[in-house]
């Protein structure tokens, strides 16, 4: 009986803690939830219209939300941590497995956090690519209701998914979200592997983020696993900051075209010992850089890359140049060697003196012993990619505007 006092009051003092720091100093970004909710509620109809968020009122509709999911043996808040994994089938992205439907189908879809839409190929098919799963049919489903209203998912590399709104319950590990609105693809063309869709994970009201903020805080971290073998994890609500806390966290800063996806500060990067000389206007690019899940290799300012480049071919200048493999240019022969021993470390600095550091098996992307490649590459955008970010432990605070990284064990 002693015992299991101590340990009640454990977890009281843990649960007071927590919600303390919680709820303690939070303001909503609620100006971009509110635009793209009257954006996406002139589309759909009033039963069916996204929340408006407020300072008030969110807070207030955490009870109110909370109707709207399910959680077996669960505290309040906690969330799912979902299993993430590197397949194939992913087209070198990450994939979750989630549950659509009544009776609820299992279905593979990308982890993305450049979008916010989640989607799904739905029967009847226009235009679908093959996938792992079975197709979605709607008709099979006793809880699916579809808005009629069309919507297309444009992406940075011409893919797209395009159909109409539908919703239908959303199944995470033991959580049911009654009426998750997503989009049914019945045209969807790109390079999406043969995942079944995407799951969105941006910060627009249709985002996931947005649609269980009631039950999950607008709190979620993942672990990128480096390799097929090893597993990683998606993480939502309390479940994520316990597994994810970082010791400090860089802010999070509004997307200047609207697109409400994740931007953070980058200002600066060091390559070996050498810090990359950046200029005033390469600073102004940099700051409006992306976190993205669903973007393989990280992409820079060309002026930016070319230093790098220029800085990593005088650390591998005695090894012989190999072709360029897709959007890398910058590749070595580098069989016979360690890769530890030659590829230098990097590290990413964003504002608040938080530093992302880089192991070799980051820097570079092998596609054999004899073609290792610089895993960066030239384009409008600065883009932090999946392969940068694997086996890191990042977590979003979508309230506090912060972001945090600190070392992951999903690699291991």
């Amino acid at each position: 009986m002693g015992c299991f006092m101590a340990n009640f009051c454990r977890l009281l003092c843990f649960c007071f803690l927590f919600f303390s720091f919680v709820f303690g100093a939070r303001e909503l970004a609620v100006a971009d939830d509110r635009q793209h909710a009257e954006e996406m509620n002139s589309l759909l109809p009033a039963s069916k219209s996204f929340p408006n968020f407020t300072n008030e009122g969110s807070r207030s509709q955490l009870g109110q939300d909370q109707s709207k999911g399910r959680s077996v043996f669960s505290l309040p808040f906690e969330g799912p941590k979902l299993s993430l994994q590197k397949k194939p089938i992913g087209d070198d992205n990450y994939v979750v497995t989630v549950g659509f439907g009544t009776p609820k189908r299992d279905l593979t879809l990308m982890f993305d956090t450049g979008s916010s839409t989640t989607w799904i190929q739905c029967k009847p098919c226009m235009n679908c690519y093959d996938q792992e799963d079975p197709i979605f049919d709607p008709s099979q489903s006793s809880t699916f209701s579809n808005s009629s209203h069309p919507y297309t998912q444009n992406y940075h590399d011409k893919s797209y998914a395009s159909g109409y709104f539908a919703y239908d319950t959303l199944t995470m590990a033991t959580y049911e979200f009654k009426d998750f609105t997503f989009l049914c693809g019945h045209n969807n063309s790109g390079l999406f592997g043969a995942v079944a869709g995407v799951l969105g994970i941006g910060l627009s009201n249709d985002s996931l983020i947005s649609q269980t903020s009631g039950n999950f805080l607008r709190l979620f971290c993942y672990c990128l696993p480096p390799t097929e073998a090893s597993s990683g994890f998606l993480a939502f609500g309390i479940t994520a900051a316990l597994t994810c806390l970082p010791r400090i966290s860089t802010p999070l800063i509004s997307d200047p075209d609207g697109f409400n996806r994740y931007f953070v500060n980058l200002v600066g990067i060091t390559i070996g010992q050498r810090t990359l000389q950046i200029s005033s206007n390469d600073a102004a690019s940099l700051r409006n850089t992306i976190i993205d899940s669903g973007t393989h290799i990280t992409r820079l300012p060309a002026t930016v890359y070319s230093e790098l480049r220029s800085v990593f071919n005088e650390f591998m200048a005695k090894f012989p140049v190999a072709p360029r493999f897709g959007k890398m240019d910058t590749c070595y022969n580098l069989a016979g060697y360690d890769l530890s021993s030659v590829v230098p470390s990097m590290i990413l600095h964003f504002d608040n003196s938080v530093d992302l550091n880089l192991d070799h098996d980051s820097v570079v992307l092998s596609e054999s012993e004899s073609q290792v490649c610089l895993a960066f590459a030239e384009d409008t955008e600065t883009i932090i990619g999946n392969h940068q970010q694997r086996n890191v432990n990042v977590l979003y605070d979508i309230i506090d505007k912060k972001v945090g990284f600190s070392r992951g064990t999903c690699g291991s």
